[in-house]
This record gives C-alpha cells, sequence and structure tokens, in this order.
C-alpha cells in the first residue's frame, strides 16, 4: 500500500507527468517541515508556560502537583494527628482517674485510696475466716451507690449494671436478681455495717489479694 505521500506524488505525476510529480514531492516535504516546526514551537511553549502556571496555581488547586498534594496532606494528618495523641493522654488520664487501689489493714483503722490515708470509724474485723470491712468506706472507694433500708435491714450496692443487695445477718444476697450463697454473712458493729470484702470487691468486678504476712488487702479496680 501506498504511503500518504506517495500517493500523492503518483497521483500528481499521473495527472501531470514527471515535472508533475516531483513539484508534488517538493511541497509535501513543505508541509511535512512546516509541520514539523509547528509542533517544536508548541513543545517549547508548553515545557515554558505549563511549569510557570503550575507554580503560580498550586495553592489554589490541589491537583496541579504532586508535591503540593503531598505538602497539603502531610499538613493535614500532621493536625489530626495531634488531636489523636490529645485524645490518647486524656483517656490514660481518664482511666488513671477511675481506677482504684485500696489498702486495709487487719486491725488498724489506717486504709489507702490510691495512696490517699483515710481513718475507718471500725477497723476491719475476721468473721469465719473472712476478712469483713466497713461497707460505707468500701462503697466509696469503689463509687459504688449505697443505700440501707432500715426496714427490711437490707443493703442495696449499684454501679453501672451491677446491683447487689446483702441483707444483715442473712446467709444469701441478690447479685443482678440472681440469689448467690454468702460464705459469710454482713454483721453490724458499732453502729457500722461490714461485709465481706472479697465478695462485695468481686461483684464489681475488682481483683482482691490477701498478704497474710502484713495482715494487709489489696483491692484493685
Amino acid at each position: 500500500m501506498l504511503s500518504n505521500r506517495n500517493g500523492y506524488c503518483v497521483r500528481a505525476a499521473a495527472k501531470d507527468g514527471y515535472p508533475g510529480g516531483m513539484l508534488a514531492m517538493k511541497k509535501w516535504n513543505q508541509k511535512q517541515k512546516n509541520i514539523f516546526i509547528s509542533c517544536f514551537l508548541v513543545g517549547i511553549f508548553l515545557s515554558l508556560a505549563v511549569p510557570a502556571w503550575a507554580a503560580g496555581n498550586s495553592a489554589t488547586d490541589p491537583l496541579v502537583s504532586k508535591s503540593w498534594v503531598d505538602q497539603y496532606i502531610d499538613s493535614e494528618f500532621t493536625a489530626l494527628q495531634s488531636d489523636i495523641n490529645q485524645l490518647r493522654t486524656d483517656i490514660n488520664a481518664y482511666k488513671a482517674q477511675q481506677s482504684r487501689h485500696i489498702v486495709l489493714y487487719l486491725g488498724k483503722q489506717d486504709a489507702f485510696i490510691n495512696d490517699r490515708i483515710t481513718v475507718l470509724d471500725v477497723m476491719p474485723a475476721i468473721k469465719n475466716n473472712f476478712i469483713m470491712v466497713p461497707l460505707r468506706f468500701i462503697g466509696e472507694a469503689l463509687r459504688l451507690s449505697v443505700n440501707w433500708d432500715g426496714i427490711t435491714k437490707t443493703v442495696t450496692c449499684r454501679a453501672g449494671s451491677t446491683t447487689v443487695i446483702l441483707p444483715l445477718n442473712g446467709s444469701t444476697a441478690a447479685v443482678n436478681g440472681k440469689t448467690v450463697t454468702l460464705s459469710c454473712s454482713p454483721m453490724a458493729v458499732d453502729g457500722r455495717i461490714l461485709v465481706p470484702t472479697r465478695f462485695i470487691s468481686e461483684a464489681f468486678g475488682c481483683r482482691v489479694n490477701w498478704d497474710n504476712n502484713l495482715k494487709k488487702v489489696d483491692i484493685y479496680r
């Protein structure tokens, strides 16, 4: 198949003979030369004009330059990361504020909540080999809602979705409506209600540790 140039020249030669064919070839070459020069000049113009335009508009058009996009993302991410770090700090501070380490000593009135000393009205005592702790103190230390019903002689403790009901001198308690047998019943000492330390603590999700050498109870929440 003839190329565009050869076809053009052959048709001219067929019409006007050899001189016509040569003239057609000269015109074709000049035409191609003009096209090449035009494309070359357009390329030079674009190489000079586009970067200058992009530089002048990159501040308003984030699609102009990849480097500008990267800088934009980095600036936004830096601000977001700062907010995330602050949120983590606030969460850790909140957790530290909500956590509790309670320390009581058998036969001593000094108790501690996160190293802050509290003097108890009634000392922790032993009943049937179980450590009994003043209900009012342990309730406040664990941030429980504590209510005493003088008519039914029962104590109701609440925190979150957990409710514990203990009858004075009773052998059972109710945890969220479920009856639980107590190894040691609550008792009254000098007008204060004492409850089993491990039962009331673990009912509200706390961890209890007994140090027999120091006669010390550690409660962690």
